[in-house]
C-alpha cells in the first residue's frame, strides 16, 4: 500500500481540503487534545490553544477536523483582538463562524450552537464599538458526561455542562 504524500515543510500528512460539514464522530467523546485546547481558549491562553489543536487538525482526515479549525480561528481571532487588532480578529472570528455552523448543534461534547452565538455576539459587538476592550470573548461550554468518557474529572459537581 502507498503511503500517504506529506508536507515537505512539516513532515505531516497532506490531508485533501473539503469543506466543513456534520461527521458521525460528532457523536463521539472529544479528544483529549481538543479538551486540552478548550481549556486553554477559555483561560484566554489563545496562542497556546492554537498551537495545541493545530496538531490535532492537522493530523484528522475525518470531516469533524472542520471543528478543530472553527476552533483554531476563534483563537486566533481572539488573540488578534486581545493585541487591538479588531479587523484581523473580526475577519478570524467571521471565517470560524463560517467553520463552526455546520457542527451545530452539539459536536464532540462542544455545544456548538452556543458557541455560535456568542461568536456572532462578539462579530456585533466589534463592528460598534471603538474599544476591543469592551468585548466580551466567547467560552466553549462542553458536556461534562461526554468529557469524562475521555477523561474522568468529579471535581466538577453535578453540572452537565462546563467551560474548559
Amino acid at each position: 500500500m502507498a503511503k500517504a504524500p506529506s508536507s515537505s515543510r512539516t513532515g505531516l500528512p497532506i490531508v485533501p481540503k473539503s469543506p466543513p460539514c456534520w461527521s458521525r464522530r460528532c457523536s463521539t467523546p472529544p479528544p483529549a487534545l481538543l479538551l486540552e485546547g478548550i481549556a486553554l481558549f477559555n483561560r484566554g491562553a489563545y496562542w497556546e490553544c492554537h498551537e495545541v489543536l493545530e496538531g490535532l487538525w492537522r493530523t484528522e482526515t475525518d470531516a469533524v477536523r472542520g471543528l478543530y479549525q472553527g476552533v483554531i480561528l476563534l483563537a486566533a481571532g481572539c488573540w488578534h483582538l486581545q493585541r487591538g487588532n479588531d479587523k484581523g480578529g473580526g475577519t478570524k472570528a467571521s471565517q470560524a463562524l463560517d467553520y463552526l455552523a455546520p457542527y451545530r448543534p452539539f459536536c464532540q461534547g462542544v455545544f456548538v450552537a452556543r458557541l455560535c452565538e456568542e461568536v456572532s455576539q462578539l462579530l456585533t459587538a466589534i463592528r460598534s464599538t471603538d474599544s476591543h476592550t469592551a468585548l466580551v470573548y466567547p467560552l466553549i461550554h462542553v458536556d461534562r458526561s461526554m468529557a469524562n468518557e475521555r477523561e474522568e474529572d468529579t471535581s466538577r459537581g453535578d453540572d452537565r455542562e462546563y467551560s474548559g
